[in-house]
């Protein structure tokens, strides 16, 4: 089974991008919510393709504070292939300023390779196969 995850941004595209990955999430307040994580991409000629992830644990600052900086800083001229980042990945974890989700009060670093099939948002968040 494939994952509800989708994202907004072109990542072939060349350029810096702004957007989100988007996970539909149903509650109380709203039936067609979802969650919405930011998401940054610079795409400057060939190379390899890297990726920068912060705030698997919300109350770990360090690497989200780097990650936000080098999303302002770097232009798409100083690199060769594609940049991206996710400063935020547990956006629920991040808003709280802890290291369980605020969604489904789990751990996204226990909830690899994820589950597709779960009820968890956190599960599908971590979903890596298909």
């Amino acid at each position: 089974m494939r994952s509800r995850v989708t994202c907004d941004i072109d990542l072939d595209k060349k350029g810096k991008k702004f957007g989100h990955i988007r996970m539909p999430y149903q509650r109380n307040i709203s039936a067609h919510g979802g969650i919405w994580t930011p998401i940054c991409t610079i795409k400057n000629g060939e190379g390899p393709t890297v990726l920068l992830t912060g705030g698997v644990h919300g109350d770990e600052y360090e690497g989200q504070i780097a990650l936000r900086k080098l999303v302002h800083s770097v232009r798409s001229e100083q690199i060769s292939g594609c940049l991206i980042i996710i400063p935020s990945v547990n956006i629920g974890a991040t808003m709280t300023a802890t290291r369980l989700s605020s969604y489904d009060n789990l751990n996204l670093h226990g909830a690899f390779p994820g589950d597709a099939n779960s009820m968890y948002p956190t599960q599908d968040l971590a979903l890596t196969t298909e």
